[in-house]
């Protein structure tokens, strides 16, 4: 479809930009200011001022659209406007409007048949009520007019880019770019008490961003919809403190909510603290039937909430959070009274209630910068709480992943000889990251034989003793290779026939090939790992490279094994053996979809939801992303709802953390294009430090890992780590002229 978008460069209009583009769509964007240079490049983008009619008459000039999306029609005239300058070259008007048109006197669940029409008139308007009688005399235009038209009515929009500050407005810092979805996630995330006004009593809905745009791209091309208005919510009905608790459970926080009154906020200094969505007694809820009968279905709230706290920026940088001590002051004392209310002032009580900002000091010396400071309440969830200010390593060094502060560089111990001497050096530069504030260790049962894995073991039994606590450390391993043991006096074969074959955990084929996701394979491996690793918790777990094991098998079977071996990584789970599991694959999600070693990441999305509920612990994968093999980003070769997109943009729908492997293509030459690019943006680095940055600044990557076998290889990665990422307009320009 031919396509025009009326604002494209902020949240919906943005999200809209990009699902039009990679469905394919020929999207020309009209806004004052243009969209992402990523977005730029697959859009017409045409700068006009919608309210100047001469603006819009010499940018629309002789073109034509099957559709046009309006998302910043406030006004009648808006569209008014637009209509005489292309009403009869565009095939159907689609309208983003607002579910607030619908009457809150009662409680119900609003429908698209109970909107409310009228007063729709702006002259003498209070000023509380403009935005509401603008959508409704929006809506009245279109239903006046001879254009086919739709209506979708969202409900409150959230997602990190959120623009719309919380309530009330003058608690929003005026120079920081974050909305009301970004209020509540860095209150969970510190651990601390919450505070819930007691007058807080609204009910509501909300609507992912990624939702409302794909139900936009959705009503535009269905023939049922034209005529028709449609709500855009999820199936979840909300309340503050509801929203709070499912919060707290994607972030792994145990929940600390005190309900506070009007007075207690005023005497606090705190009168205009308030939840992000108000807290007035109205509900503002809509059903999302008529919707639903096309076809569209809400993402789950805990994805889009689980992407809200992985992604939240450090703490130095968190939005609303400048009177955080005040609040987390005034719930202390409210719960000290409380429990001097239950006891008599005769009876002593203790009463343990430490800050969560409170910190222990462990030895500077044995802790990087942010590492230093170790807060002794949150030592046994591993959660870390930083300081950006301190150290040299840059904010944008680190990152959340399933509650814990994670970095953006990752060591690597594949490669290398199987000797003491190759150990050695591994154990001195891995010692170096960690204190320099790489916490990230990625290995293998199968790398040089069990030798990494139990290197690493030693490594980490060394810092812990030179008071690092493990917590600080996040520990991924893989099985799927079946090893040999570098210790073991037998040959290979040998060591094979008697540990595996013989006890049936693998058959001759899979001997021959080297490779089992069998459940009971894994679940040996992953004994193993943790005896070579002297852990009782693996942070990460991978299924190494299981398109090895599918290109023998046929697809049903293959994904009914994948099914079964997940059901062990859940019950390992649950019993604390690993926090998490995923897979680290090479080209398996980065094959035509043709090929047999082809791994369709949303269809294995949905078999970890078989194996272990919505509350499943697939939560990672890990792919080759480099500035020769950026597949991952921009290749359409999965499947997301119906429709092609990328692997990383899949990844990012069911908010998965991903982990790049050969982010430096394991150090090969670059070529005179690649190192003329690189040289514009990553001044002062040699080629493979602005290798490592690009690929650690790429949308969607986690964590970029390389090897880091030698110390001097470490101090490289250490000075990336000082850095800050690239700018998005940097990456994108970087990458387009390394094409």
């Amino acid at each position: 479809m031919k396509i025009l978008i009326i604002g494209g460069n902020r949240f919906v209009g943005a999200e809209l930009v990009t699902q039009a583009a990679i469905a394919g769509h020929e999207v020309t964007v009209l806004a004052l200011d243009p969209p992402t240079l990523r977005a730029r490049s697959h859009v017409r983008y045409i700068r006009a001022d919608r309210n100047n009619h001469a603006e819009m008459a010499a940018g629309l000039n002789g073109l034509e659209f099957d559709v046009v999306f309006d998302n910043i029609a406030f006004v009648p005239d808006n569209i008014t406007l637009l209509m005489s300058v292309i009403g009869d070259r565009i095939g159907r008007y689609v309208l983003t409007s607002s579910v607030d048109i619908y009457s809150r006197d009662t409680s119900h669940i609003s429908s698209e048949d109970r909107a409310v029409f009228e007063p729709s008139s702006l002259e003498d308007a209070p000023s509380g009520e403009r935005y509401l009688r603008g959508k409704r005399g929006c809506e009245l235009i279109l239903q006046q007019s001879s254009i086919p038209w739709t209506v979708i009515r969202p409900a409150n929009v959230y997602g990190r880019s959120d623009p719309v500050p919380p309530s009330p407005r003058n608690i929003h810092p005026l120079n920081q770019p974050y909305g009301r979805s970004l209020f509540m996630p860095p209150r969970v995330l510190d651990g601390g008490p919450i505070l819930l006004r007691m007058d807080d009593r609204r009910v509501f809905r909300l609507a992912g961003v990624q939702d409302v745009a794909s139900a936009l791209l959705l009503v535009s091309e269905h023939p049922e919809a034209v005529g028709k208005a449609f709500n855009v919510a999820g199936d979840e009905i909300w309340t503050s403190e509801s929203l709070v608790r499912t919060t707290c459970k994607v972030a792994g926080v145990t929940p600390d909510i005190v309900r506070v009154s009007r007075e207690e906020l005023r005497s606090a200094g705190l009168g205009d603290y308030s939840s992000p969505y108000g807290q007035i007694s109205i509900w503002s809820v809509s059903d999302n039937k008529r919707l639903r009968e096309l076809g569209w279905l809400p993402t789950p709230a805990d994805i889009h909430l689980s992407k809200l706290v992985e992604e939240m920026p450090a703490p130095a940088q968190r939005p609303f959070y400048g009177r955080r001590l005040q609040e987390i002051a005034l719930a202390e004392r409210i719960k000290r009274r409380q429990v001097h209310a239950v006891y008599p002032a005769s009876h002593t009580v203790p009463i343990v209630t430490p800050s969560p900002l409170q910190r222990v000091t462990i030895k500077n010396e044995s802790l990087p910068g942010q590492f230093a400071n170790y807060p002794e309440s949150k030592r046994r969830t591993g959660f870390i709480s930083l300081d950006a200010n301190m150290g040299q390593l840059h904010p944008d060094h680190f990152q959340l992943f399933q509650g814990r502060i994670i970095s953006s560089i990752g060591i690597g111990t594949h490669r290398g000889e199987e000797t003491a001497e190759t150990d050695a050096t591994y154990h001195q530069a891995l010692k170096m990251a960690i204190k320099g504030g790489i916490n990230i260790v990625d290995t293998a049962i199968n790398y040089r034989k069990m030798r990494s894995e139990r290197m690493v073991g030693r490594v980490l039994a060394e810092l812990s003793a030179e008071g690092i606590p493990r917590e600080a450390i996040c520990v991924c391993t893989k099985g799927g290779f079946i090893p040999e043991d570098c210790e073991e006096r037998f040959s290979a074969d040998r060591y094979i026939r008697d540990q595996y074959l013989s006890t049936n955990l693998i058959n001759m084929n899979q001997a021959v090939r080297r490779h089992a996701i069998s459940p009971s394979f894994i679940a040996k491996s992953m004994a193993q790992s943790l005896e070579n690793l002297q852990l009782e918790h693996i942070d990460v777990y991978y299924l190494h490279n299981p398109e090895r094991s599918k290109i023998l098998m046929k697809n049903e079977a293959f994904f009914k094994l994948l099914q079964q071996t997940f059901a062990i990584l859940e019950d390992a789970a649950s019993a604390g053996k690993i926090g998490v599991y995923g897979l680290a694959t090479w080209d398996g999600f980065l094959a035509e979809e043709s090929a047999h070693a082809y791994l369709p990441l949303e269809k294995i999305v949905h078999l970890a939801r078989e194996a272990g509920g919505e509350d499943h612990h697939f939560r990672s994968i890990q792919v080759p992303f480099n500035l020769s093999n950026q597949d991952a980003l921009y290749k359409n070769n999965q499947m997301l709802n119906g429709e092609k997109t990328s692997l990383l943009e899949v990844a990012a729908a069911y908010g998965l953390q991903v982990f790049s492997s050969a982010s430096v293509d394991r150090g090969k030459p670059l070529t005179t294009k690649q190192l003329a690019g690189l040289t514009s943006f990553c001044a002062g680095l040699d080629p493979i430090q602005a290798a490592l940055q690009f690929a650690r600044s790429a949308p969607i990557i986690g964590t970029a890992l390389i090897g880091l076998r030698l110390p001097k290889y470490t101090e490289s990665a250490l000075e990336v780590c000082r850095r800050p990422v690239l700018l998005q307009s940097e990456f994108n320009q970087l990458r387009s002229r390394n094409k």
